[in-house]
């Protein structure tokens, strides 16, 4: 089932840049064409961070929806799916979960202590550079923290049966 949600992640990526790309391009042919002029760039932007996005994402997730229903029904049909299997998946379900919570913790406690606590003015490039990749760092090991614990937390112990095939 891993695998399915995978796929799955894998045709959202994908479905949600090819989506913006043609929104973006068939938006901008048609300016051409069209005769539209775009001089201070403010069409262009509110195109490529608002409207492409808008319509992008809800289609991505639809393909995805749709693939991941179709990869766990054909799985589910041909009976390849194992009580292994289904406790692999749930250890792969639960690392990654964690490694998500994990840097999205890092991510925003850093930038709320660094708000809070950090300098009121950049006088130096160090200031600029730890403000713009401190956060991204603490977020990283967080996630592997985070996903680390969660698989030491996952493992079998001694005293629990073996798995069955």
């Amino acid at each position: 089932m891993f695998a399915v949600f995978l796929w799955s992640l894998v045709a959202f990526i994908a479905s949600a840049i090819a989506m913006w790309f043609a929104i973006v391009l068939g938006v901008v042919a048609y300016w051409g064409f069209a005769g539209i002029r775009d001089r201070d760039g403010g069409g262009t932007m509110a195109l490529g961070f608002f409207i492409a996005p808008a319509i992008a994402l809800p289609v991505a997730i639809v393909v995805a929806v749709i693939v991941f229903t179709k990869l766990a029904n054909r799985r589910r049909e041909t009976g390849t799916a194992t009580p292994a299997q289904g406790r692999r998946d749930r250890r792969y379900f639960a690392i990654f979960g964690s490694a998500i919570a994990g840097w999205i913790a890092g991510l925003y406690v850093t930038r709320f202590a660094w708000n809070i606590f950090g300098p009121e003015r950049y006088d130096s490039y160090f200031k600029v550079l730890l403000n713009a990749w401190l956060p991204d760092v603490a977020g990283i090991a967080c996630a592997f923290a985070a996903g680390f614990a969660a698989n030491r937390s996952m493992r079998p112990s001694a005293g629990d049966p073996p798995p069955t095939p």
